[in-house]
């Protein structure tokens, strides 16, 4: 070959290669760019909930506190004004006065010494004009007799991780001084969180090299999980000490209830001149309790958590893959625990494509893959698939009876497959034929009235003979996906032209229309029927008010089109699959962000929340997964 054409030869391989690593290149800037915002709006969700948290916690502690000063500052201030009456009454020495009431001589002085301590600081208060006994004096001093604190500052006056920290410190009678004691929840700091996205996103502007940007995006990542790890950490302890608050508040004012009865008794008749010895002594041992409930500590210090103790993070995944574990085991018995804020695992049940997928009403999982149909029984702890043994077609849409083991699965143009038995050995299946409708999807609106809406059509039939009940045209001629409100009277279709038509059943008439601004991919409403979440090509999904027909919250994610949407099953969360297999899921009510994670490899074909909320099924193009939010569900098993 001629050294000319040599020449030429080797530099286009150079160049082949150069623009081989030119795509690679690029590739990682977009997997740096999806990684580094995903861990940014988790982490920003991770700081919203915790300042939540932090202001709930603050309130149901500052409320705790001031509970417990006026037991302090009303019930035990007036059995100390009887107690200091009878004693003088009596004239009896200590050690009289406690075998007269049957008690130790130890807790008969004690109980002295706390009547006259709270008498004292009333009397103190009262002289400086204070109505009760101030914050700074007086409950440095109680802290002696009671264990009310551990600070002199009011934690009703702070806010913030202040009043978290002042408050824990008080309830567990340590100090949280920096560096060592108290209640270690694992210190973060909030603004190196907030600095890091942009200083990730000024690193990824100047970065010479695709490899650079992937590595800032999966260290920030390992960030952001490390911060979410140590914020669960921090709102499970709190809510295990708001557990105990309310518990003890709960005896303390049992208890606080029985003295103020026994006292009144007392006083009454200590003016008829006939008060008992039984009478007081019964005032007396409640006294005793309510001194002794005062004294707990809500967390004792051998339950606080070692504050050298981090969380572990592994290295963060490819962006093209998932963080998968196969052939996992399901433990449903723990699911009550699970929460979606926390890190989600997620099982590959095939890598098929899946056209439709549902949660069966018997707990299983049914798909359809390629030609074919496949059910993966939950009772299964392998969960491996049963295919069924029968030609399917191409299924656009599986519909589950509510009682009954029937299905009714959309073929398009072809008729409508009914399916019967599916856990039995030999399953019936029969077809419908509904005159050339394009069918899109089905739904059981009773025992034997099955809705079928078409591109063109919306129609009821009567199961057992076939007859179509009633039938009419759609407002336009675009339909691509439907939604039942749970009334049964109103019916969303969603169109190619970018509307969601809002009609009531049987007559079809508009209510009203939603506007996306690209093709409407999805709709469903609330379980209680106020909203609709819809799906679209304009790269959002939208929570909209079923009364007003007005836009509640919009939610998006790196620009990807949104697939599919789901309701959990008490509507209290909803779930959005987007293009590139990610799977957020919000709170309804606020729209606030739980959690973001890839589902997928692809555009998303399935979305549905598990019973309970426990797991979620994702389909698409990849395959289908089953996601689960708390490890402690699934236990990885090699093959």
């Amino acid at each position: 070959m001629p050294l000319p054409l040599l020449l030429l030869a080797g530099a286009g391989l150079a160049g082949t290669a150069g623009l081989r690593k030119l795509g690679q290149g690029v590739g990682h800037f977009g997997d740096a760019k999806t990684i580094a915002e995903r861990a940014k709006r988790l982490g920003e969700a991770t700081k919203r909930h915790m300042d939540a948290s932090d202001a709930h916690f603050s309130a149901v502690a500052a409320h705790f506190a001031e509970h417990r000063q006026n037991v302090q500052t009303v019930s035990l201030v007036r059995f100390a004004k009887l107690y200091e009456r009878q004693e003088a009454r009596m004239n009896l020495t200590d050690k009289e006065f406690a075998v007269r009431f049957h008690m130790p001589e130890a807790s008969f002085k004690e109980i002295k010494q706390t009547a006259h301590l709270v008498l004292n600081l009333t009397n103190a208060a009262m002289t400086a004009g204070s109505v009760g006994i101030g914050a700074a004096q007086g409950a440095g001093v109680l802290v002696g007799a009671f264990g009310a604190a551990s600070t002199g500052t009011a934690i009703s006056g702070l806010s913030g991780a202040a009043a978290t920290n002042a408050t824990l410190a008080w309830l567990g009678g340590g100090s949280l001084a920096a560096g060592g004691g108290g209640m270690a929840l694992g210190t973060v700091v909030l603004g190196g969180l907030a600095a890091a996205p942009a200083l990730v996103v000024a690193g990824f502007t100047v970065a010479k090299k695709g490899e650079q940007a992937l590595t800032a995006a999966h260290e920030f990542e390992a960030g952001v999980k490390e911060f979410r790890a140590q914020v669960s950490l921090r709102m499970a302890l709190q809510q295990a000490v708001i557990s105990r608050m309310r518990e003890l508040h709960s005896v303390l004012e049992r208890t606080r209830f029985r003295l103020d009865q026994a006292v009144a008794l007392c006083e009454q008749q200590e003016r008829q001149g006939t008060l008992s010895d039984p009478q007081f002594e019964q005032a007396l041992l409640l006294a005793q309790s309510v001194s002794a409930l005062l004294k707990i500590n809500v967390l004792e210090p051998a339950q606080y958590p070692d504050k050298t103790a981090q969380p572990s993070t592994s290295a963060a995944p490819p962006a093209q893959s998932l963080p998968q574990v196969p052939a996992g085991t399901v433990q449903e018995s723990d699911h009550d625990d699970a929460t979606w804020f926390d890190d989600i695992l997620v099982v590959e049940l095939t890598d098929e494509r899946v056209n439709s997928a549902l949660y069966t009403p018997d707990g299983s999982i049914l798909a359809s893959t390629g030609r074919q149909l496949a059910l993966w029984p939950m009772d299964d702890e392998q969960l491996e698939a049963v295919t069924l043994d029968f030609y399917a077609g191409d299924i656009k849409h599986l519909e589950a009876h509510p009682t009954d083991d029937l299905y009714c699965c959309a073929r398009g143009r072809s008729p409508l497959l009914i399916l019967e038995d599916l856990q039995e050995e030999t399953i019936t299946h029969s077809e419908l034929e509904l005159d050339g409708v394009s069918v899109i999807g089905t739904q059981f609106i009773s025992d034997d009235h099955l809705l079928v809406v078409g591109e063109h059509q919306v129609m009821l039939i009567d199961t057992h003979d076939g007859d179509t009940l009633w039938s009419w045209s759609t407002p336009d001629q675009n339909v691509r996906r439907f939604a039942l409100h749970p009334s049964r009277q109103l019916l969303a279709l969603a169109s190619l032209n970018n509307e969601i038509h809002l009609l009531n059943l049987p007559k079809g008439k508009k209510v009203c229309t939603f506007r996306h601004d690209g093709w409407c991919n999805d709709v469903a409403f609330s379980p209680d029927g106020r909203f609709l979440l819809s799906a679209s090509e304009d790269r959002t999904a939208r929570l909209w008010s079923v009364e007003t027909g007005l836009e509640l919250h919009r939610f998006e994610f790196s620009g990807r089109y949104a697939d599919r949407v789901s309701f959990s099953p008490e509507g209290e969360m909803l779930a959005v699959g987007f293009a590139n297999g990610m799977v957020g899921i919000w709170e309804t009510e606020d729209g606030h962000l739980l959690n973001l994670f890839p589902a997928s490899a692809g555009r998303i074909t399935a979305l549905q929340f598990l019973e309970d909320a426990w797991g979620l099924i994702a389909g698409g193009e990849s395959g289908l997964s089953l996601c689960f939010p708390d490890k402690e569900h699934i236990s990885a098993h090699e093959a």
